[in-house]
């Protein structure tokens, strides 16, 4: 099937059947067979204006033909579609054709290509998000660390502590996203496999991996969001005033003398 899907058109073949359909629409309508000929050639070229064409002209049969008559259009329609590597759209028309015939051998096959390369493009964007949020991660460790108050990478400036700190926040912030889109993303995807009647290939289920995943993620954003609401971008000088004394009043000694002098005499 690999052989098919990358079986390139004869340039002097291709000049024969555009030149042949050309010749029939200025006579009047083009017949299916030579729209069909000329479609097949244009998918198998090597640019990608040719293959567009293609494609069109096979939609255009696929809409005017009946039912039991779309085999072929829906078939070199998913191969157009898988050489531009717009893999949905391939999926799409070989499902169609494969709910028409079930045992078709070479749909089968080419859906099972088709997967593969989906499959593949997906595992790897995964891949790449969850490199990013290892990356992340990393730096949002050394920034917290180095915004910590009591670490001593950037001296006594805690408004600079602080930014860093917030920084680290971000950084959180941004592992938690990539985890949590990477993982769901695999999840919805082998879960439509799963369910999917038509799927030849193996199918996988929801492992502890994926649970691992989704804690993760859900811990680094309420981390990441807890530690920029937390630090301070800024401080500010609070004015100190002292409190005033209290002045108590006694009275003097000579008072106290003489009424104590006072007291005594009045007595005989």
């Amino acid at each position: 099937m690999e052989a098919v899907v990358s079986e390139l058109v004869a340039p002097e073949d291709l000049k024969r059947f555009e030149k042949k359909y050309n010749a029939e629409l200025v006579k009047g309508p083009v017949s299916r067979e030579t729209t069909f000929e000329y479609a097949w050639c244009l998918i198998r070229s090597k640019y990608t204006n040719d293959i567009v064409k293609g494609i069109q002209l096979l939609e255009e049969l696929v809409s005017t033909s009946k039912k039991d008559d779309q085999r072929d259009f829906l078939f070199y329609l998913a191969v157009a579609n898988y050489r531009l590597k717009e893999y949905e759209r391939a999926l799409k028309y070989i499902r169609t054709l494969l709910k028409n015939e079930p045992d078709n051998k070479q749909a089968l096959e080419l859906e099972k290509l088709i997967n593969r390369a989906l499959r593949k493009g997906y595992i790897q964007a995964s891949r790449a998000l969850m490199i990013a949020a290892v990356v992340s991660g990393t730096f949002g460790v050394v920034a917290t660390l180095i915004g910590m108050q009591c670490s001593k990478a950037a001296g006594d400036n805690y408004v600079l502590k602080g930014r860093i700190a917030g920084t680290g926040g971000a950084f959180y912030l941004l592992q938690g996203l990539c985890t949590m889109i990477s993982v769901s993303w695999y999840a919805a995807n082998i879960t439509q496999e799963f369910f999917n009647p038509l799927y030849p290939g193996q199918k996988y289920e929801i492992g502890e991996g994926l649970y691992i995943g989704w804690a993760s993620g859900v811990l680094a954003i309420c981390g990441g969001a807890c530690l920029m609401f937390s630090c301070k971008l800024g401080t500010k000088e609070k004015t100190y005033y002292q409190p005033t004394r209290e002045t108590v009043y006694s009275a003097s000694a000579s008072k106290r003398d003489a009424q104590s002098t006072y007291g005594r005499n009045a007595y005989v």
